[in-house]
């Protein structure tokens, strides 16, 4: 069985709530993906309420997420609306089979196409050459580990 069988990306506004078990199994991911690195479980689950934009890559048949990406909007120095990707994370059995590339691709076509064309994240050097092969160059703003990208049009 494919893993893309009956997946459908799931967006969720920002005005309505998030499923209890959308939340706990984000926060199975980032378990999963960094042990005892993790977050905490309440910082991480207050950093995906207050997200504008979540995006999950769910197998609805085993009613299972294998990976999201969330964030916020915030405002340049410049006064430019930019966004800010919090997490973007995958199930460690499910990397490596452009899950992660999906979940950045949807994210970026719907930023664009609201006009935000500025994204910055922040990664560990592990992943670095993930974000590089999307796009992404080291920002010189703010913190050492910053990622931006201009998206397709964006000035």
């Amino acid at each position: 069985m494919s893993i893309y069988e009956d997946v459908r990306p799931r967006k969720i506004s920002p005005f309505r709530s998030i499923p209890i078990d959308d939340l706990e199994g984000c926060y199975a991911i980032e378990q999963a993906c960094f042990g005892k690195e993790a977050w905490p479980r309440e910082p991480f689950m207050q950093t995906l309420r207050e997200s504008a934009i979540m995006i999950l890559f769910k197998n609805m048949k085993r009613d299972m997420i294998l990976g999201f990406v969330t964030g916020r909007l915030f405002f340049s120095p410049k006064d430019e609306v930019c966004f800010y990707i919090s997490f973007l994370e995958v199930l460690p059995e499910f990397q490596k089979k452009r899950i992660g590339t999906q979940l950045l691709g949807w994210l970026e076509d719907g930023l664009f196409h609201s006009g935000i064309t500025k994204v910055f994240l922040n990664a560990r050097a592990e992943v670095s050459a993930f974000y590089f092969k999307k796009g992404y160059s080291m920002s010189e703003r703010w913190s050492e580990n910053l990622y931006e990208k201009k998206l397709a049009g964006g000035k």
